[in-house]
């Protein structure tokens, strides 16, 4: 069992094309498997020639010139490197789906369902998994509903002790590097992420990566690298995250955030022109989390901290 994994970012968006040159000149870089597949799929990876010009944008095999194709890229992959070394299954994984519009002239949503289906037709055994927030499914519907029926759907809510100390220790059997992570440290992670299972994730990451060569994760590690390792969830995530938003909505939340007192009502920002759509939009797209009739906070309290730290003329 092989991975790709990819967050998406906006401007790999825009278009079909767009997202597969992304896809591609990054997959060098992210591609998880064990040491003898992975040199292997690293040398095949490197054969895909990625490049834009003024008109359109291509992908091409440098060896063999030929027409870009992204199907064509994923099968060789897998008939040449991963049949052969005995995959069952390789785990193709992208992050925030929803950056691709709803509606545009050729549906990357649509795409992605005829690619990977096409896949499966050849023989060739990828399974996509995305994450997205919740209302995408039923936003898409009308434009690409044919992709709503292509994914067994799981939503995934936030992590208790236990839970997150579960995810926690799989992830670390998986590195066979024998690390041990005591209790207090799954506690106080879940305690500062309010479980959010990503955060959670990510903030035992960074921190095995800010700590070298361990066996054994303490509280007092945690404390020692907590700001660097916050720091880095802000650049990594929630920088992202507020450039998506408009000039309009980016002030509108660091008010909110200055003035943060668990919830907020559109009445409590009467000043700004349109407020009940501005809210509407951040709701929509979960920056914003609607807590009761009127009622809303920020969807976590560390983006509120971010937020402090933000000018609202931030491009």
């Amino acid at each position: 069992m092989h991975q790709y994994l990819s967050g998406i970012v906006p401007q790999s968006c825009k278009t079909w094309d767009n997202f597969r040159t992304y896809f591609l000149k990054s997959a060098r870089s992210t591609v998880s498997a064990t040491q003898g597949i992975r040199e292997k799929i690293a040398e095949e990876v490197k054969n895909w020639k990625v490049g834009l010009n003024a008109v359109v944008v291509n992908a091409k095999r440098s060896k063999s010139g030929s027409p870009p194709d992204f199907l064509e890229a994923l099968e060789n992959l897998w008939k040449k490197h991963l049949k052969p070394k005995g995959t069952e299954v390789a785990f193709v994984f992208l992050e925030d789906l929803y950056y691709f519009p709803i509606k545009s002239e050729e549906s990357s949503y649509l795409n992605l369902r005829t690619t990977f289906q096409e896949l499966v037709h050849r023989g060739c055994n990828y399974s996509l998994v995305v994450t997205a927030p919740t209302p995408l499914l039923t936003e898409i519907a009308e434009t690409a509903e044919p992709l709503t029926r292509f994914f067994t759907r799981f939503n995934l809510g936030p992590f208790d002790v236990e839970e997150a100390r579960e995810a926690i220790s799989k992830r670390l059997q998986s590195t066979k590097q024998g690390i041990e992570v005591d209790d207090d440290v799954v506690v106080d992670i879940v305690d500062k992420t309010q479980g959010h299972p990503y955060f959670v994730m990510f903030v035992m990451f960074e921190l095995l990566g800010k700590l070298g060569k361990v066996k054994n994760v303490d509280l007092k590690s945690l404390e020692q690298y907590w700001p660097k390792t916050r720091e880095s969830l802000f650049k990594t995530v929630f920088d992202q995250k507020f450039k998506t938003a408009s000039p309009k909505e980016r002030e509108l939340m660091i008010k909110i955030a200055v003035a943060y007192s668990k919830v907020v009502s559109a009445k409590d920002f009467s000043s700004f022109k349109g407020i009940n759509v501005l809210m509407s939009r951040l709701e929509e797209n979960e920056l914003l989390v609607r807590k009761d009739r009127g009622q809303y906070s920020l969807f976590h309290p560390l983006f509120s901290e971010y937020l402090k730290d933000q000018n609202p003329d931030l491009g």
